[in-house]
This record gives C-alpha cells, sequence and structure tokens, in this order.
C-alpha cells in the first residue's frame, strides 16, 4: 500500500517535534550566565517558607504568588542552580507550543496550528523569556491555555 500521508496524522509526531525543537532551543546555553538582579530577586522569594513568601509578595511585589510557589517546589525538587531554576521557565515555555498548535487548529486547521506551533518554537522572545526565572512564561503558558478554553467554549456546537 502506497498511501500519502495526510497532514491530520503526521500532525502529533510534527507538534512533539516542534516542542523537542522549542525545547532544544530554550535549553541551549541555559546556564551560560549568572542570574541577573530580578531572576535572584525570585529566587530569594522562593526560597522563603511559604508563609514569608507570601508576605513578602503581598509588602514588595505586584505579581501573583503562583509562579513563585511554584518556583519554591521547584527548588526543593531541583536545587537553586542557575540552570535548575530557570528548567521551570523552559518547561512552560516549551508547554506553550502544543497548546499554540491546538489553538491554531481548532481556528483553522492543522496547518494553521503547525504554522502557529512553528512560530513560538523559533520566537527569539519567547526563547529569551524562557531562559530567565521568571513569570512570564508562566504567563504565556495560562494565556494559551485560556485561549485553547475559550476557543473550545465559542466553537463547540
Amino acid at each position: 500500500m502506497n498511501e500519502e500521508l495526510d497532514i491530520e496524522e503526521l500532525a502529533p509526531w510534527l507538534v512533539l517535534l516542534l516542542m523537542l525543537l522549542g525545547g532544544g532551543l530554550r535549553i541551549l546555553l541555559l546556564d551560560s550566565k549568572g542570574l541577573w538582579l530580578d531572576e535572584t530577586f525570585s529566587v530569594w522569594l522562593a526560597n522563603q517558607n511559604i508563609d514569608g513568601l507570601l508576605h513578602w509578595v503581598v509588602k514588595i511585589d505586584q505579581h501573583p504568588p503562583l509562579y513563585y510557589l511554584l518556583l519554591h517546589f521547584w527548588i526543593e525538587l531541583t536545587g537553586d542552580t542557575p540552570y535548575a531554576v530557570r528548567l521551570l521557565s523552559m518547561l512552560f515555555g516549551a508547554g506553550a507550543i502544543p497548546v499554540i498548535y491546538l489553538i491554531g487548529k481548532r481556528l483553522s486547521d492543522t496547518l494553521t496550528g503547525l504554522i502557529a506551533a512553528l512560530l513560538l518554537a523559533v520566537s527569539p522572545f519567547n526563547i529569551l523569556f524562557s531562559q530567565e526565572t521568571r513569570m512570564y512564561t508562566l504567563l504565556t503558558f495560562n494565556a494559551a491555555v485560556t485561549m485553547y478554553a475559550l476557543v473550545r467554549l465559542l466553537t463547540d456546537a
């Protein structure tokens, strides 16, 4: 049987490849520089106990505490080296790639979803922020998941 492969059949594998590409680009040079001031603040805050962390977030920071709480538990698992703490942001950055695919596929078609995922996978802006110990890629991931939920809600008949 010499059937042509349909893009629908290849899509899950292509999304996996795009996620690996995006993850590879985000992990590349992840520990090539030291922590900068805002990253150091994130690590310092995440190293507090939960009560102290929430106290300091309310007192001196304008960001919601979810990222700091996740980073707190992440540090307990992996340690607080620059590579280890940046890895959490990298995972959220790479995790947004398949979600963007699902949004594009749902709004248009599989090819559009794949192109959207490719654009996010190689986006210099997203790669840069995926290499920082800050909440930017968590925001991207959460916004993508929220948008996907809205798209599903609005397109389900």
